[in-house]
């Protein structure tokens, strides 16, 4: 038992690795089952032997299941193999685990894809009796004005409702979205913050 919560423990290892908004999103949850499996652990080889003498009886007779006999007759070949070719069989092993080594290194860095932090999203409100010809004019000047800036990368718009029906916006709305080049690319001397 306290082999196979160590296997579980080792598999949130990971977790508690993660930095940055990772860590916060998946740190307690990696905490929290830390604390419950040692909990768990504990319960185990204290509370468990005390409650079990009361409540087993003293002559216990042990009995194998089908499923047990199917995993012995199963299991017993290979381990009796295993131990025939000790050095075959560790060498397998070390190979595995060098191969598993070589993969880690291609893993990407990042679980969470990078946020688009910094990008501007604008909405704007035309007048109510703006023909829709005007509107689609008065659009195209925005995203002229806003791709005349060297810092922005391009402009996706859209004029009217949202197509989901969700949102109660009249159809005089208009939003843009502005993804930023990133910081290397803008001009000299430009600053984020004015």
């Amino acid at each position: 038992m306290f082999f196979s919560a160590t296997i579980t423990l080792a598999a949130f290892v990971p977790l508690f690795t993660m930095q940055g908004v990772e860590g916060q999103i998946f740190g307690p949850m990696a905490r929290t089952y830390g604390y419950a499996l040692a909990g768990a652990l504990i319960a185990t080889f204290t509370v468990t032997p005390v409650l079990s003498s009361f409540l087993v009886p003293a002559h216990v007779k042990e009995t194998e299941t089908i499923v047990v006999q199917w995993l012995r007759n199963a299991y017993s070949p290979v381990l009796r193999f295993a131990f025939r070719h000790q050095r075959a069989v560790v060498a397998g092993g070390v190979l595995f685990l060098l191969a598993i080594g070589l993969l880690a290194t291609r893993l990407g860095s990042e679980f969470l894809p990078a946020l688009e932090e910094g990008n501007y999203w604008i909405r704007a409100s035309l007048p109510p009796s703006m023909t829709l010809d005007s509107g689609t004019e008065a659009t195209r000047t925005m995203r002229e004005i806003l791709l005349g800036h060297h810092e922005i990368l391009t402009v996706a718009s859209q004029h009217g409702r949202p197509d989901n029906g969700s949102d109660p916006s009249p159809f005089s709305n208009v939003e843009l979205f502005a993804p930023l080049r990133p910081f290397e690319d803008w001009p000299a001397g430009s600053r984020k913050r004015s």
